[in-house]
């Protein structure tokens, strides 16, 4: 009865990321699905940009529930006690990587702001402009997830968006909590006129705080 119930359980988990992945939400059922599946998806767009993960939801839904239904089927073939089991490792598997690839990408954000401050820094001592600091420091850092964010806030200060709103806009979906503290800083200094080579100052003192939080 508890095998049964558990395989009951991991086919529904298979058939609920399947739905998602493959029926539009405009012919779900009910407002209320129709809500949770909005939320569903919304969330888990979230969680793949902070893992640096290049799928879409529908995409990583799509995968869970193939991965459910793969791994009961192979376990099937030995017992239905390997048919649960493969089941459920179809089930907890593919949630496990994306947590552990946003841990990763967090320590990489991490790390990657301590040489996103620097290039900022040493441009801005020059008596570069914010943006033409932004845009050099896109050249130098490594993440592509970063140099596609500044490429953006450079792309938006083109369509005369004001910087410091675009700053603060990455800022937000920034997994790593120094980067987006980076972003913050830069965009607050920004938005009240700080001029650039003043601004040094703060952002050699945020980039010190940094490198002792990644040394502890």
């Amino acid at each position: 009865m508890i095998l049964a119930l558990t395989a009951a359980g991991c086919a529904a988990a298979g058939l609920v990321a399947l739905t998602l992945a493959l029926v539009p939400l405009s012919a779900r059922f009910t407002t209320e699905a129709s809500g949770w599946g909005h939320r569903r998806v919304s969330g888990l767009r979230t969680q793949l940009h902070e893992a640096d993960v290049g799928l879409s939801p529908q995409t990583f839904l799509l995968l869970n529930g193939l991965a459910v239904v793969l791994g009961g089927l192979i376990g099937g073939v030995v017992a239905l006690p390997a048919a649960v089991i493969g089941a459920a490792t179809g089930v907890m598997v593919p949630g496990l990587v994306l947590r552990t690839a946003a841990i990763r990408a967090r320590a990489r954000a991490d790390r990657e702001a301590l040489v996103l401050l620097r290039l900022l820094s040493a441009h801005l001592r020059t008596g570069a402009t914010y943006v033409e600091a932004l845009r050099t420091a896109a050249e130098g850092v490594v993440t592509a997830q970063v140099q596609d964010d500044l490429a953006w806030i450079a792309s938006r200060f083109r369509l005369d968006r004001p910087l410091h709103g675009s700053l603060a806009a990455v800022a937000a979906r920034t997994p790593g909590r120094h980067l987006r503290l980076a972003y913050r800083v830069l965009a607050r200094a920004i938005e009240h006129g700080v001029a650039g080579r003043r601004a040094v100052t703060a952002l050699e003192g945020i980039e010190a705080t940094i490198a002792a939080n990644l040394r502890a």
